[in-house]
């Protein structure tokens, strides 16, 4: 637990290079998460088909991924493909911005993360005190039995070494 403690900000620091990493990505999701499928007019999609896409958490273009449409029950390969055209659509008109911050709610979530992880740490650390004391007082109470027993065969050592 204490190496896991003493890492949490090279943890920190190898999260956020990550980001930085996926900038590109996170920022196209951004971008595709600005256009809601319900505002849209997408061939074959109304507004109960909206609604089921919404119901397994597809809401925007950052959204549609075929995999998951195609696993929903009523939508065939016209339907994702419909889909899927209008979110390329959207793709196509996408412009990366290497100067633009990564979102700064991203990396509150990863400071909230550390955060909680350094507080579950030093509980644990701190619960450990009184298990390392009562376990130390154990071998205090051990050693002080044992030493009388300890000594008196060390002294018949000691004679029996004598006597030959």
């Amino acid at each position: 637990v204490y190496k896991k403690l003493l890492n949490l900000d090279s943890d920190r620091t190898r999260r956020l290079a990550t980001l930085e990493g996926n900038k590109r990505q996170l920022q196209l999701k951004c971008y595709l998460d600005c256009f809601r499928i319900e505002d849209a007019r997408i061939p074959g999609i109304g507004p109960s088909r909206t609604a089921m896409l919404e119901s397994f958490g597809i809401e925007t273009a950052g959204d549609v991924d075929a995999n998951k449409i195609q696993g929903i029950s009523g939508f065939g390969s016209v339907i994702t493909s419909e889909l899927l055209k209008w979110k390329n659509g959207h793709v196509i008109k996408f412009q990366y911005d290497p100067n633009l911050p990564i979102d700064r709610r991203l990396i509150d979530e990863i400071d909230r993360d550390v955060a909680a992880k350094r507080q579950t740490y030093i509980v644990k650390l701190r619960q450990g005190v009184p298990e390392l004391t009562r376990v130390s007082n154990e071998v205090v109470a051990a050693r002080s039995r044992l030493l009388p027993m300890l000594e008196q065969t060390w002294n018949e050592l000691k004679i029996a070494e004598m006597q030959r």
